[in-house]
């Protein structure tokens, strides 16, 4: 197992120096251990927008949005930055439309990047 860890930490240590935002956080289910990657691809005012591409929940490209306090947790295409899962207030939803069309083409760019 130590193999194993120290192989993936390599790995992650590369795959961040080709995309900076990129982070692979180890977790232990029941058995073995498990690493998810996932990609920051912006924070405003409390929300961090994420991109987890080998999710494999949905076949739409999309981004999630959380908040601090995990009062948000939501998820939003990518093509048109609608909302496709949770719950969001009118002014939080303003927040996140606002960096949705100032950085859709870095969210796409992520996107692709990841899921190939």
């Amino acid at each position: 197992m130590i193999n194993k860890i120290v192989e993936c930490s390599i790995l992650s240590k590369k795959l961040t120096n080709l995309f900076p935002r990129l982070r692979i956080w180890p977790y232990k289910p029941n058995k073995g251990e498990v690493y998810e990657t996932k990609a920051l691809v912006g924070k405003v005012n409390g929300l961090k927008f994420y991109i987890y591409p080998k999710e494999g929940k949905h076949n739409q490209p999309h981004f999630h949005v959380r908040s601090h306090d995990k009062e948000i947790d939501a998820s939003f295409r990518i093509d048109n930055g609608k909302l496709m899962k949770g719950e969001i207030k009118s002014n939080d939803r303003k927040k996140i439309q606002y960096f949705y069309k100032r950085n859709k083409r870095e969210i796409l760019e992520t996107w692709n990047k990841l899921a190939e």
